[in-house]
């Protein structure tokens, strides 16, 4: 992903000489009122875009009252900061360190409190290769497991850190092993959980079949929309 003003095709092949050669350092950009913090290597969208380009949609479904958020795959931390300055609290997850970070700098700027859990979250555990880079489109890659990161359940997350009310899940195509899973579904649902995620692959829609969502755009989508 590379700047804004150049056609979606050509960036995506050239994103990989940006991700090669580009300089990395710090840029803090004002995103609806919030300090956020993005590295030029790997968010050139981020860093280069105009603002209004950068609003975030899911934070106009929170509940106007305080509730506990896990927000899932948070990167730099958009979401996790503006629902953390509307009185929630917030867990943010990420496996990328270099994106916690950012969004550890984020929370310390805008003066709101985060707790941060480094990690790929999913359904079964697994082990991965933790990422490098802060680039929005990290992905877990699964391994055999000697000396690599094991991934943190949805339970094994509620046990630690407390039931949310609220989900919200970006996780790059892995959203796919939570809309498979009745253990989820009926978790969510035993819960009255508002579960807010994307959708990455158009053959993954069709398992929106089973479940029973509220249409936010036309690549996200809610579960128990009518939490609030």
């Amino acid at each position: 992903m590379i700047p804004f003003m150049l056609p979606w095709n050509l960036s995506r092949k050239l994103a990989p000489i940006w991700h090669k050669f580009a300089p990395s350092f710090t840029v803090r950009r004002k995103i609806d009122g919030i300090y956020v913090y993005f590295d030029f290597r790997d968010q050139p969208h981020y860093c280069l875009s105009p603002v209004s380009q950068l609003i975030c949609c899911e934070p106009t479904l929170l509940p106007p009252q305080a509730v506990k958020i896990w927000d899932v795959g948070s990167n730099s931390g958009i979401f996790s900061l503006n629902a953390a300055q509307k009185g929630h609290e917030v867990i943010a997850f990420d496996i990328s360190p270099k994106a916690i970070n950012l969004l550890r700098k984020g929370a310390r700027a805008n003066q709101v409190n985060i707790q941060t859990v480094e990690g790929a979250f999913s359904v079964e555990p697994y082990f991965y290769t933790t990422p490098t880079s802060s680039h929005t489109e990290n992905q877990a890659i699964k391994t055999s497991g000697s000396g690599q990161r094991k991934s943190i359940t949805f339970l094994e997350a509620a046990e630690r850190f407390g039931i949310p009310q609220v989900i919200k899940m970006d996780i790059e195509g892995n959203e796919k092993e939570f809309l498979q899973s009745s253990t989820y579904r009926d978790w969510l649902t035993q819960h009255n959980i508002l579960w807010i995620f994307e959708m990455h692959k158009s053959e993954d829609f069709e398992l929106l079949k089973n479940w029973k969502t509220h249409e936010v755009d036309p690549m996200h989508f809610a579960v128990n929309f009518n939490f609030h």
